[in-house]
């Protein structure tokens, strides 16, 4: 079923409300989920309404819902989500990430992740060639890693298998990820990437999947593996597979734990307080970091087109990272 049959007359009413509250130059910048918004916070004017968009089939749909003259004042952010979204491309006011979400976008185009590297392995003996041949190593093992999750997680889902489970500190559903790795300290502090069986054995257990349903699993990505991809025509290209598969907040939570091991950690402890590595990684989106980001130029254009402000005007650094 198209995305487009869905309706969000109810997140279309509640934006409709807003506009009617807001002066008629302010816009409402709709974003899918709370992580987006969280991850934008960064770059936002002071002058935008940020509305929760409640999932990406309530924001196509509420896009659908508002009048030609609202979508005027309200500017969609969803996930492409790996999908074939060519009937979304067209749409006014309507932005798709170019990787799998705008996390994912954001840890691809800051390239913060590997300067903090950087910095940090600068603080040894060596040349910078060396250092950020030692940052690609990390990056080229959360991308892997990362991708693996995202993309045994995706096929389960074509295959209608059960993807989600109970959070032990929560109680509440939530999709299986890599949290859930039993050896995941171990995998980053040693920068060692879980082989595809591996990941998929843990989540058979996790999730009760059958034997059948697990070589179903297995199969479909063999098939997928031997695709050549369009960009670089080439079978099971890590680069490519990242982009549709690797969860933005999957790649921040492995990227701030490597980051954790590498200041502070040794092999076979628990991460230490890589929380705080999480915070600084995003800290990293600002305006000057994001200005050759193809999503922050097309909602320049829209800022152009409307006569309204989203974005912050590019001046100083909101955040010093030399601080790592």
């Amino acid at each position: 079923m198209s995305i487009l049959q869905f309706n969000g007359p109810q997140l279309g009413q509640k934006i409709r409300m807003v506009l009617q509250t807001l002066p008629s130059d302010h816009a409402v910048l709709v974003a899918e989920s709370n992580a987006d918004t969280s991850a934008l916070s960064g770059i936002l004017s002071d002058a935008v309404h940020v509305q929760k968009g409640m999932g990406k089939i309530n924001c196509v749909g509420a896009h659908r819902y508002l009048t030609d003259e609202e979508r005027r004042r309200a500017l969609f952010l969803v996930d492409c989500d790996g999908e074939d979204n060519q009937e979304l491309l067209s749409k006014d006011a309507l932005i798709l990430s170019e990787n799998r979400d705008l996390e994912s976008d954001m840890f691809f185009r800051m390239r913060s992740f590997e300067e903090l590297l950087v910095r940090h392995f600068a603080q040894q003996d060596g040349s910078l060639s060396n250092f950020r041949s030692a940052a690609r190593e990390c990056h080229d093992f959360v991308l892997e890693t990362a991708t693996r999750v995202g993309l045994i997680r995706d096929i389960a889902n074509r295959l209608g298998l059960q993807t989600r489970l109970d959070d032990i500190l929560t109680g509440k559903r939530r999709k299986v990820g890599v949290r859930d790795l039993k050896d995941i300290d171990i995998y980053c502090s040693s920068l060692q990437a879980p082989t595809f069986g591996t990941i998929l054995a843990e989540f058979r257990d996790l999730l009760g999947w059958t034997s059948v349903e697990m070589i179903k699993v297995r199969n479909s990505s063999e098939n997928n593996s031997a695709k050549k991809c369009r960009m670089h025509n080439e079978s099971d290209c890590l680069a490519c597979k990242g982009r549709r598969f690797a969860n933005g907040h999957e790649l921040v939570d492995l990227g701030a734990r490597v980051l954790a091991f590498k200041r502070h950690g040794s092999e076979g402890l628990q991460t230490p307080g890589f929380r705080e590595f999480e915070h600084l990684l995003r800290a990293s989106v600002t305006s000057e970091a994001c200005a050759d980001w193809p999503t922050v130029a097309r909602i320049r254009r829209f800022e152009s087109w409307g006569g309204f402000s989203i974005l912050r005007t590019p001046g100083p650094l909101q955040q010093d990272l030399h601080s790592y």
